[in-house]
């Protein structure tokens, strides 16, 4: 009960359209999509283009509420029903809202709906008595037997050769590292400006 209480009191002081984890996802494309350049557009479908050279096809309902009908050819916001850095981009370049075109499974409405209804303790003096054993071993006890080997015998995990996975391994880490980036914002509120030790509603 006092967890449901603390995720209950923590929806209330939240600010943001979007729920914590959602509004994190969200700032993380957000940010990506500053990489990205909108190369044409019409109306409410466009080509957004990456660094790479790369181009997506971006469609936005005339609806924003309508968020299965987002669509990139990323895939990203058709399955996660969330924008993904190609729609944040082309929608801040025709100056619309991004976050109406989040699905409302990640709405703080949604959030805070789930924790309106208090739940009742289950009192333990009321339940019936289980009748359920426990399951059967189905494997012997102890530390796995190993078979031996004979000697001249190669093992199956022999090492592969440049060609094989090693050497993929060895072209891949020549590459240059991928550098994740944080995005820094106050788990109380939502606010960017401030982190959670700074936050005036968390006192």
């Amino acid at each position: 009960m006092m967890h449901f209480h603390m995720r209950a009191s923590a929806a209330l002081k939240w600010q943001h359209a979007l729920a914590p984890h959602s509004y994190e996802l969200f700032l993380k494309a957000v940010e990506s999509a500053r990489r990205l350049n909108v190369s044409s557009a019409g109306g409410l479908a466009g080509l957004v283009t990456t660094t790479s050279g790369k181009t997506f096809e971006v469609k936005l309902p005339a609806n924003p509420s309508d968020s299965e009908a987002v669509s990139c050819s990323c895939g990203y916001a058709n399955l996660m029903l969330l924008p993904c850095a190609h729609v944040c981009c082309f929608a801040v370049s025709q100056r619309l809202d991004v976050v109406p075109y989040s699905g409302a499974y990640y709405k703080t409405n949604q959030w805070r709906d789930t924790c309106k209804v208090p739940y009742v303790p289950v009192s333990r003096d009321n339940l019936d008595a289980s009748t359920i054993e426990a399951p059967v071993l189905g494997k012997k006890r102890g530390r796995p037997q190993v078979k031996g080997r004979e000697a001249g015998q190669r093992g199956t995990g022999s090492k592969t050769g440049p060609s094989g996975s090693a050497g993929q391994l060895e072209a891949s880490s020549s590459s240059d590292p991928f550098v994740p980036f944080t995005v820094s914002f106050c788990r109380s509120c939502g606010d960017t400006a401030h982190t959670t030790k700074q936050c005036s509603s968390s006192h």
